[in-house]
């Protein structure tokens, strides 16, 4: 029984296939195939892609700008855990945008801005201070953020994750699912190059040989 894998990169298609040979008349082939993510859209959608960008929660809120005063905006949590703002909900070219990760979201009192209903984000960058129009509107937003914001430091922590590993030599990985040398269909120059893939916790490692001491990339799945 002889098995073999291949991968081809085309444009923004990667495809993974095996093959496995159980006699001269019966091969088994299995094609995964793959679409890199594009991101270059996330702030104006494109036309061909029907219901790109839209909101895991969207609506008013007041936001405190930097000289204290209150502007009334329309707000939109995307997938991407970013909080847009907009003037108004049928503009499609954000004000704003602040990415969640590494943020929490406090409840104001009122004693503090003088404001009902208030709530912050605090993180690495500027504090952000929203306003609802009412209290289960705060506690909706609250409670809504609070779940985006644990998403992304998951996903954040699996991405940092995935830069360590990089500098990994292939027996530095632990228990990964799949380990072995892959043909690599590249463009520049043109043909193939075998290369030595680990496959871990979604990631494939790509490395120049099974002694390299770093990986020269990876796909993250």
């Amino acid at each position: 029984m002889d098995y073999g894998y291949c991968i081809i990169c085309k444009s923004d298609l990667f495809i993974v296939g095996s093959w496995r040979t159980r006699s001269s008349l019966n091969t088994e082939i299995v094609w995964l195939l793959l679409q890199v993510a594009r991101t270059c859209n996330v702030l104006t959608p494109t036309p061909r892609e029907p219901g790109a960008g839209a909101p895991l929660y969207s609506g008013y809120l007041w936001r405190q700008t930097t000289n204290l005063k209150w502007r009334r905006r329309w707000f939109c949590l995307k997938r991407d855990n970013t909080l847009y703002h907009y003037r108004s909900p049928p503009e499609t070219l954000p004000l704003g945008g602040a990415p969640l990760a590494g943020y929490q979201v406090i409840r104001v009192p009122i004693a503090d801005i003088k404001r009902p209903f208030a709530f912050r984000l605090v993180g690495p960058g500027a504090p952000i201070t929203l306003a609802a129009a009412d209290e289960q509107s705060a506690t909706r937003w609250c409670a809504v953020l609070a779940h985006s914001l644990e998403r992304a430091d998951l996903a954040e922590e699996w991405l940092d994750v995935g830069r360590r590993n990089l500098r990994l030599a292939p027996v530095g990985l632990s228990q990964p699912d799949c380990a072995g040398s892959l043909s690599l269909l590249c463009r520049r120059p043109a043909g193939w190059r075998r290369r030595y893939c680990v496959l871990k916790d979604a990631c494939l490692y790509i490395y120049a040989e099974v002694t390299s001491n770093g990986a020269l990339g990876q796909c993250l799945f």
